[in-house]
């Protein structure tokens, strides 16, 4: 819901102080593998995955060349993957960007 009936301030100290949950499956998800796959999202946004414990999960940016922000994400580290979470109305234009940043790695041999 965009509004809480208990109003936002209470669900904010709620979560601070126990634990939110937050349905990302109207959101764009990409399931990211392969030995590279650390080295990948760390060229595609300004985390740094290697010393993300499993199963942890971490608020970044996928910039673009100029320094700008393509969009936020949150990026996880579930063990023999990386879980990658985009804003759903940015979805088709982060994925352009993810494709054309997915060709120049494999065009640098990775």
């Amino acid at each position: 819901p965009v509004q809480y009936t208990d109003g936002i301030v209470k669900t904010h100290h709620h979560t601070r102080n126990s634990a939110g949950l937050f349905d990302v499956s109207h959101m764009g998800q990409l399931k990211i593998v392969g030995n590279d796959r650390n080295d990948f999202i760390e060229y595609m946004t300004v985390v740094d995955t290697k010393d993300l414990a499993p199963f942890s999960g971490c608020y970044s940016l996928i910039p673009n060349a100029r320094g700008g922000i393509v969009d936020d994400t949150i990026v996880t580290n579930a063990g023999d993957f990386l879980y990658v979470v985009v804003n759903a109305g940015c979805y088709d234009r982060d994925m352009i960007h993810i494709r054309k940043l997915e060709a120049e790695w494999k065009a640098k041999g990775k």
